[in-house]
């Protein structure tokens, strides 16, 4: 993994309201092909933090153990994380348990925007101790002296506890990397011919794969795959075993309501080699009904019948929330959601007076052990880095016999004119902290739910051709093992 390169400047020379200076420091990082600015030795303020991320600048700050165990540390972090995106290098540790202690601590906080780097660890940590990204460091003169006092105490004082110092080789520059998910997208496009093709059309098998005919008044349409990023076997997953493909009939750059927008397609003949050679796409033709509908009144259904408390992991938009909205506000439901998108979090709060609202992320939930009757993941499956720890949680929060809902999309093809498709592709895509990270069906969720051994799957609604792209599966909390 390439390391992300920091320019290291001191914190006082960096402006926070003057766009002159703002360049000045842009200037320097791009001299120095950083992407990021290291501040230090004393924490940026929040507006240094801001015009720094104004200016596309990776943020990163610099403590040693010691120093995040300080008084008010923590709370700093806190605020800088939930300005906008932070990486926190954690430099050196006179002890094992000391850095131990300072990332537990990090871990409490639970902030979604924050990201680690870990320098000059104890040798003895590579195998259990993993950054989020690796770094390289390139020293500014401003920045000369601190950077080289903690190099210093990293490298002289952080073993001092330890029984083998004697016998170890000593710190590493870096720790390990925890590897991440990539972002993915969950839809690609096929797009028409601008004019219908007369009769049989024969390709090589390689075309065929990532085309559809699609019947129309007129005969018929070709439709080609135009996205570089989706394999054959991505588009045969995705269109021959789920039969996930879809009309756009709308005029809007950005769907927003797939059974008003979308319609479904439905495969009559798979991809067939003609007598005269070449080979015939599979053959699709738009079809009636909302199949959508049908999984969005299961998951209703559901949510209707729950009472006690809730926690909404990853509430996101309020789709589903007006169904609560009069029992939380009669106290038969107690409404807690966890969600790392604050304009949503604060969508929620104004469509759920009572409701208890808390910034964070999946994997380490601000709730307490066993406290959960029902324990909700609408569509945030996918949006979770790490599925296991996020499973984890809920299984902690939840009390025993407590109900698990999780619901989620694969992907699906859209088959889309070129004046849609260029519609769509003008509007500029704003990178966040909150990517989509897979295109999971049901099995995925039931193997991590199986996987902690907490719960007992009850249902299974997994996604098959002629139904919509959303899969539900459903679980019970097996009761705690005594002491």
């Amino acid at each position: 993994m390439t390391p992300l390169r920091l320019l290291a400047l001191d914190t006082a020379a960096v402006p926070a309201t003057d766009a002159g200076g703002v360049a000045r420091v842009r200037a320097l990082a791009r001299r120095a092909r950083c992407r990021g600015v290291l501040l230090g030795p004393s924490w940026p303020t929040t507006a240094q933090a801001a015009a720094m991320r104004r200016a596309g600048l990776v943020l990163a700050a610099q403590r040693t153990p010691e120093e995040l165990a300080q008084s008010g540390a923590l709370a700093v972090v806190a605020e800088l994380a939930a300005s906008g995106p932070l990486l926190l290098v954690v430099a050196g540790g006179r002890s094992r348990d000391t850095l131990r202690r300072a990332l537990e601590g990090l871990a409490r906080l639970r902030a979604p925007t924050l990201r680690l780097a870990l320098v000059s660890v104890p040798v003895c940590h590579r195998g259990d101790t993993r950054g989020d990204v690796g770094v390289e460091v390139v020293a500014h003169r401003s920045a000369r002296a601190w950077l080289a006092g903690v190099a210093e105490v990293a490298w002289a004082a952080q073993c001092d506890a330890c029984g083998v110092r004697a016998a170890c080789a000593g710190p590493v520059a870096e720790a390990a990397v925890a590897p991440q998910p990539a972002p993915v997208s969950n839809q690609f496009d096929l797009v028409l011919a601008r004019e219908p093709s007369p009769g049989e059309v024969a390709l090589s098998s390689a075309e065929a794969a990532r085309c559809a005919w699609i019947a129309t008044p007129s005969g018929g349409a070709l439709a080609r795959c135009d996205n570089a990023g989706w394999t054959d076997a991505d588009l045969h997953l995705v269109l021959d075993q789920l039969g996930q493909l879809w009309l756009d009939t709308s005029d809007k750059a950005r769907l927003d309501d797939f059974a008003a927008d979308l319609r479904p397609l439905i495969q009559d003949a798979p991809a067939r080699e003609l007598p005269t050679g070449g080979v015939a796409p599979a053959r699709w033709r738009p079809t009636t009904g909302d199949p959508f509908a049908v999984e969005e009144a299961y998951v209703e259904a559901a949510l209707i019948a729950m009472r006690g408390t809730v926690v909404d992991i990853g509430a996101g938009p309020v789709r589903y929330l007006r169904l609560l909205a009069g029992r939380i506000a009669s106290g038969e439901v107690r409404y807690a959601a966890v969600e790392p998108d604050t304009p949503a979090l604060r969508r929620s709060g104004d469509a759920l007076p009572g409701a208890r609202l808390a910034r964070g992320v999946g994997e380490h939930l601000p709730v307490r052990d066993a406290v959960a009757d029902h324990v909700l993941m609408l569509r945030s499956f996918n949006h979770l880095r790490d599925v296991a720890a996020a499973f984890a949680e809920a299984s902690r929060v939840a009390a025993d016999g407590a109900s698990l809902l999780v619901v989620d999309n694969v992907a699906f093809g859209l088959v889309r004119t070129s004046a849609q498709i260029d519609r769509a592709r003008a509007v500029s895509v704003l990178e966040t902290p909150f990517e989509h990270y897979r295109n999971a069906n049901a099995d995925a969720a039931v193997a991590a739910i199986e996987a902690t051994g907490c719960w007992r799957v009850t249902e299974v609604r997994a996604v098959a051709p002629g139904r919509a792209n959303q899969w539900t599966v459903r679980a019970r909390r097996r009761p705690r093992e005594p002491g």
